[in-house]
């Protein structure tokens, strides 16, 4: 539609470049919206295909999870665990208590076991071991057992006065005749602990000392013992 000029007083065209401009400008606001929102739909689409692969790949990522949400980890500070991506099989695994009897993973089946390598001659191995005492003490139960494996060449003669002498509560002493699960356990050094889970396979190894009678590591391991993991 046109108006009338101020100088001619002719009818004259609407000044058409202004309404184009201006025209212009809705509609680039609403064609950055949509892109902006066709993104945000392409982008969500791909994280739920992502989540939904690596799911159908691992189903127990969801597991572990929401089982990490519920009972978290202990911190690095505390307990350095170096933790597996995925558990590794073992091999057999045999020990004996000290009155003689042999045991395998299989007496320990269905439960969280942590087994810790130590020595008589091994100063860190000494310093940890009365935490690891009240670890036992406060963690163990149905779900888990703490194994304190000894690996003196001597055996129970080098080991049984240094346990006696302790008076642990809580910890049993176990002995590995031969040295041969310390070796199928490959330490690069003692105290090595070993995490393995319900199955009999490797989650978690932690080569040194750890904060064993710390309360978010008794916590976390009050869980595994009630079921978690």
């Amino acid at each position: 539609m046109g108006h009338i000029g101020r100088r001619s007083g002719k009818l004259e065209p609407a000044n058409p470049s202004r309404s184009i401009q201006d025209g212009s400008g809705g509609t680039m606001q609403a064609k950055k919206a949509t892109v902006i929102f066709g993104l945000a739909v392409v982008l969500a689409a791909a994280t739920g295909l992502t989540l939904w692969i690596t799911g159908s790949r691992n189903p127990n990522v969801g597991v572990e999870t929401a089982a990490n949400a519920l009972h978290p980890r202990p911190s690095e500070e505390l307990a350095p665990f170096d933790w597996h991506d995925e558990p590794v099989d073992l091999p057999a695994l045999t020990f004996a208590t000290a009155d003689g009897t042999t045991l395998t993973m299989a007496d320990f089946q269905g439960q969280m076991v942590l087994i810790n390598l130590w020595a008589t001659w091994c100063a860190p191995c000494l310093r940890e071991m009365p935490m690891l005492d009240t670890l036992a003490a406060e963690a163990e139960g149905p779900g888990l057992t703490v194994i304190a494996l000894n690996q003196d060449r001597a055996g129970l003669e080098a080991a049984l006065p240094y346990w006696e002498d302790k008076a642990f509560t809580a910890l049993d002493l176990y002995l590995d005749d031969g040295l041969a699960t310390g070796r199928a356990l490959k330490p690069t050094g003692l105290p090595l602990t070993v995490l393995i889970d319900k199955d009999g396979r490797e989650i978690a190894r932690l080569a040194g000392i750890a904060e064993w009678d710390d309360p978010a590591v008794i916590a976390y391991f009050k869980a595994v013992a009630e079921g978690g993991s």
